[in-house]
């Protein structure tokens, strides 16, 4: 069967696309026009060999890898993992290439989350090899941490803020900036290990019935947890969210494999809003410089969703 990987890789500079033109002089098609220049290079499984080829012949910080294709996959895990990861490729070069993209660091923050949720769905089905990488998916996106809370500050002012506010918050180009570096220095190095882990997986059977056990073994979990937080704890809370972003990414898989858990996704993905405008509103209302209309309307609204949560939870599933 032909497993052939095909990667798509695109220059940042001209002499990179002419080294590498030369160096790969088989196997490879080149795509060049006024906006970029790229090869497509195609390997088969031995993909330690294509990883110690590729780091010889190209400077990661040089080239955004921004496809992959593995040929006739018959494996639901690897087509997964290929959903997650796609997104990621397409969204860390629109950062890098057009930096002033509105919102280009959000999206990539959102796919970035859910390939990890989808690792961390991985390893609960005892797949092994991907701590590591699961580590370096976490330091990637704590890097943009403070560029994405500065944004979402000044978002939540622009719906409940007054002229009467001091200190209003400005988007800081130099944090998104910085986090875009970041992502140019590591990303494609770190797409490709990825690739180069999960090209090797045999497939895994009863694959979908694991992970449903999963889920509902976590949510049962989750809801022990919640019935013990105190909507205060702000670490407590964003722990609890991530675990619903991992149960969304999990659920959605399930679906897309043909399982009835629309009910379930539903519930979750409402319940992960609603405990992050919790969140980001109890973060908002106690900033300094707000007026005193500003500090009412915000509490207002975290009032009646932590209302609202707490409905939800404790309400009985069909």
């Amino acid at each position: 069967m032909d497993r052939n990987v095909h990667l798509t890789i695109v220059f940042q500079d001209e002499v990179s696309y002419r080294f590498a033109s030369i160096a790969f002089k088989d196997g490879f098609q080149t795509s060049n026009d006024d906006t970029k220049r790229e090869i497509t290079l195609t390997y088969d499984r031995n993909f330690g060999r294509m990883k110690a080829e590729l780091e010889n012949r190209l400077n990661f910080v040089k080239v955004i890898l921004t496809n992959v294709r593995i040929h006739k996959t018959n494996d639901d895990l690897q087509e997964d993992f290929l959903k997650y990861l796609q997104p990621c490729l397409y969204s860390s070069a629109l950062c890098l290439t057009q930096p002033e993209e509105a919102d280009a660091l959000h999206r990539f923050r959102v796919d970035l989350r859910a390939l990890r949720s989808f690792l961390y769905n991985a390893r609960q089905i005892d797949i092994q090899g991907l701590d590591d990488l699961s580590l370096r998916l976490k330091n990637l996106s704590k890097t943009s941490n403070a560029a994405r809370d500065n944004e979402v500050m000044a978002m939540l002012y622009d719906k409940y803020g007054s002229d009467n506010d001091i200190n209003r918050i400005l988007k800081s180009s130099q944090l998104r900036d910085d986090a875009f570096q970041v992502i140019r220095n590591q990303a494609t190095a770190l797409w490709l290990d990825l690739v180069s882990t999960f090209v090797q997986f045999e497939k895994v059977h009863d694959y979908c019935s694991l992970l449903d056990h999963v889920t509902q073994r976590k949510w049962k979990k989750w809801k022990r947890r919640f019935a013990k937080l105190d909507l205060k704890d702000d670490i407590g809370l964003h722990a609890l969210r991530i675990d619903l972003k991992k149960l969304n990414i999990a659920l959605s898989l399930l679906q897309s494999h043909g399982d009835d858990v629309t009910s379930r996704l539903e519930k979750v993905k409402t319940l992960q809003s609603d405990l992050g405008q919790i969140r980001d509103l109890r973060r908002f209302y106690v900033l300094p410089g707000l007026d005193a209309q500003t500090r009412y309307r915000a509490v207002s609204k975290l009032t009646a969703l932590e209302a609202q949560v707490k409905e939800r939870v404790s309400k009985k599933e069909k």
